[in-house]
């Protein structure tokens, strides 16, 4: 683990523990703060795929009333260790019954979020940073590009996948329009290229289902059959 990986986890932790401060005094905050975790996966140099969703979900508080803080990589990937509806789409996905039949390339990729603080869904993520950006002034806009950039460049991936559309356009963001270069933008779809050439390949979903699932498996097969 090198140096900025280390200050950007470092700078996290001090983030979270924060926002758990003012927890105690600001129950609003309480209430849509749910914890914070940066990686669901082992951390990884050059794996095939990066995946990358919104922010953490909520299920540690709902199943067990636990707001995790977690800031180093696990083990093993969550998508092979634990069960929810993304996890079994991508389980189907990388699975024997389709094309790919692979499940470890979905095991042994990196899995991680644009942004690291947990919430219920993305209308309380976006509560949750409007407090603390208004009320507290601090900005969780501006330090989640630069920890996702820092990641980014450390994991290397050989593909980013954005687990929906919410996390491409975020991606987008933190990149200048010269260097992500959209090169298909289908409903169901969309694929781009960063300045280090990098693919990134993004899914509509529905909740936690994929709007089209054979069309995931058939754009990840060709982009493993380097044709996209």
């Amino acid at each position: 683990m090198n140096a900025e990986i280390e200050k950007m986890q470092k700078e996290v932790d001090a983030m979270a523990i924060q926002i758990e401060k003012i927890c105690k005094s600001d129950a609003e905050l309480e209430k849509l703060y749910l914890g914070t975790v940066i990686y669901m996966s082992p951390l990884v140099e050059n794996p095939v795929f990066l995946f990358l969703g919104i922010n953490p979900g909520a299920g540690s508080y709902k199943h067990g009333g636990i707001k995790l803080h977690r800031i180093e990589p696990i083990i093993k990937s969550e998508y092979e260790t634990e069960e929810y509806d993304l996890q079994n789409e991508w389980m189907t996905v990388f699975g024997p019954k389709e094309r790919i039949n692979n499940l470890e390339l979905l095991f042994n990729g990196v899995k991680t979020n644009c942004c690291f603080f947990a919430t219920e869904d993305v209308n309380k993520l976006s509560k949750l940073k409007s407090l603390l950006l208004y009320k507290y002034k601090i900005d969780l806009e501006i330090k989640e590009k630069e920890w996702l950039r820092t990641l980014l460049n450390y994991v290397n991936p050989k593909f980013v996948i954005c687990e929906g559309f919410g996390a491409f356009n975020k991606l987008k963001k933190i990149y200048s329009q010269e260097k992500f270069l959209i090169t298909e933008d289908w409903p169901i779809h969309k694929i781009a290229y960063t300045n280090d050439n990098i693919p990134i390949l993004a899914f509509k979903r529905i909740y936690s289902r994929f709007a089209d699932i054979e069309d995931v498996v058939d754009t990840i097969k060709d982009a493993l059959d380097g044709k996209v």
